[in-house]
């Protein structure tokens, strides 16, 4: 289910990175990528944005703190993270993060 998105804000994309067997890790590079759904239009995707540290050492838990641009495209977009751990390759988020950008503006009501 997607969340809603307003552009002109800053939205917090969150991921928790494990191992195969399930246990936690802090990887060594961690990036966001955004990409708008059903289109390959100029303004898509946006990123990569870098990931931090948001729980406490080993946690696995990570964010990329986003400015979602004023001019972005309305509709549907998914958040995908990507990360790497020693020499292994890099892993992509097998559950991508839904979310539809709306607009703050309202029309002008008499």
């Amino acid at each position: 289910m997607a969340t809603e998105a307003p552009r002109g804000t800053r939205k917090r994309f969150t991921v928790f990175v494990t191992n195969l067997a399930g246990v936690a890790e802090d990887p060594d590079t961690c990036t966001c990528l955004l990409r708008k759904q059903g289109t390959n239009r100029g303004d898509s995707p946006k990123g990569p944005y870098p990931c931090s540290l948001v729980g406490d050492a080993g946690s696995g838990e990570y964010a990329a703190d986003v400015n979602l641009s004023p001019s972005m495209t309305l509709g549907d977009w998914v958040a995908t993270f990507t990360w790497k751990i020693g020499s292994h390759p890099a892993i992509i988020d097998a559950q991508p993060y839904l979310f539809t950008v709306t607009d703050l503006v309202t029309p002008y009501e008499s």
